[in-house]
């Protein structure tokens, strides 16, 4: 399994972690053992002669792979910040709280329970809650495992 992480290519950095490490692509022991075209074309005489040009390149190849990773993780950010909306919480919103325990329910159950209402806003991202009945929910709840409830 860890064999094929390594000889593949990861789509960030366009090249395998294999040649991102060791600045040669693997051979894999299947091609050993068939004698592939790589495998034949291997000559230690010549190999000694193109290991200063192997270095140089794999330099050139590794940058290149880092400008990639970058580009990648500056579309990732983009692609968030246009399809992400924060969502906020104030006091006294009526919320659903998500049920995270299925056990002793079944598959038609409701995945949502309440409303509840939300009594503080300890940081943006966490509320606390009490029932309608006024009883406070034990422990503060992730946005996350909220949602409006409209009446």
């Amino acid at each position: 399994m860890l064999w094929s992480i390594r000889t593949t290519a990861t789509k960030p950095t366009g090249e395998t972690p294999f040649f991102l490490v060791y600045g040669a692509e693997a051979v894999l022991p299947h091609k050993v053992r068939r004698r592939s075209t790589r495998v034949l074309a291997f000559d230690e005489a010549q190999q000694g002669a193109m290991w200063g040009t192997d270095l140089v390149l794999g330099e050139e190849r590794r940058r290149e792979a880092a400008l990639r990773a970058a580009r990648y993780q500056q579309a990732l950010w983009r692609y968030h910040c246009r399809n992400i909306r924060p969502r906020t919480l104030e006091v006294g919103d009526l919320v659903l709280r998500r049920v995270l325990s299925w056990e002793g329910l079944h598959k038609l159950s409701p995945m949502w329970e309440g409303p509840f209402k939300v009594v503080h806003v300890s940081r943006p991202g966490a509320a606390r809650l009490e029932t309608q009945e006024r009883v406070p929910v034990p422990n503060a709840w992730n946005i996350q495992h909220l949602r409006r409830f409209y009446p």
